[in-house]
């Protein structure tokens, strides 16, 4: 019986030691790997609202991006690309993106916010946007946090315009909105978000 343990100890702690020099070793080679061209993308601004993203990079100064984001009105989804001005860890970028919040009730998240809102303008708020950024990258192989600013054009449809004009009239003048009007709006906007890459 002692023999079998004076056998069994040395291998069962020459095995434990190889096996947990391989992990070692494993995990080494993994936490020094290249990151892939696939990751993910989160960032909150406006109009951008809250996103997240799928991120592609197809090129090592060019990510390309689409996902899903709230702007506590209702649910959108954006696309883009961010062009690496400079191949360094703290680089300027340039960021393109296009969006679309679908129509939602803006007078529910305003009572989210503590404000008694319930005007028809505010019933049906929905927007197209498009973005044009110019940025600063921190970090750039697996990791990166950045900062957005420049200018967005919105595009939405006034809803419900007819309700406020008739709250408005009286006995002797009448208004009627045959065709609810499109606003554009220009306007500066920023984002804060961070890329991870796996």
């Amino acid at each position: 019986m002692a023999r079998r343990i004076a056998i069994a100890l040395p291998l069962s702690l020459g095995l434990s030691l190889g096996v947990g020099l391989g992990l070692a070793g494993l995990s080494a080679r993994s936490a020094h790997a290249a990151p892939g061209n696939m990751g993910v993308m989160l960032d909150a601004g406006v109009p951008d609202g809250l996103t997240a993203s799928f991120v592609y990079r197809p090129l090592r100064l060019v990510n390309v991006h689409a996902g899903l984001g709230t702007n506590l009105i209702g649910v959108g989804v954006r696309t883009g690309a961010t062009l690496y001005v400079l191949p360094t860890a703290i680089a300027p970028s340039v960021a393109v993106e296009l969006g679309h919040y679908f129509a939602g009730n803006a007078n529910v998240a305003m009572r989210r916010l503590g404000i008694d809102s319930d005007s028809p303008l505010l019933r049906e708020v929905g927007y197209d946007y498009a973005n044009l950024h110019l940025g600063l990258e921190v970090g750039r192989e697996r990791m990166s946090f950045y900062f957005h600013a420049g200018f967005s054009i919105l595009r939405g449809t006034v809803h419900n315009l007819d309700e406020v004009v008739a709250e408005d009239a009286n006995d002797n003048l009448t208004f009627r909105v045959g065709e609810d009007p499109v606003a554009t709006l220009v306007t500066p906007s920023a984002r804060l978000g961070f890329v991870f890459f796996f």
